[in-house]
């Protein structure tokens, strides 16, 4: 699903500090917990598809620009 883990991981920080979401929010919110979302961020860990779509749909991004579809 994934192809480049460390686009992921600068799209999804970049997204979250341009848009100000605090990462705790996200984990308050049912979106990812704080240690699963570190691990995207570091590019340890890819996301599932339902956690994908959560963090689009919470952050208000598309899917391919998160993996590196389009600039």
């Amino acid at each position: 699903m994934i192809s480049d883990p460390d686009i992921f991981a600068e799209r999804l920080g970049s997204v979250l500090r341009e848009s100000c979401i605090n990462k705790k929010t996200l984990e308050e919110d049912g979106v990812v917990s704080t240690d699963r979302l570190y691990a995207y961020l570091r590019g340890e860990k890819m996301p599932t598809t339902r956690t994908l779509q959560a963090f689009c749909s919470y952050i208000g991004v598309s899917a391919d620009y998160l993996l590196g579809d389009r600039k």
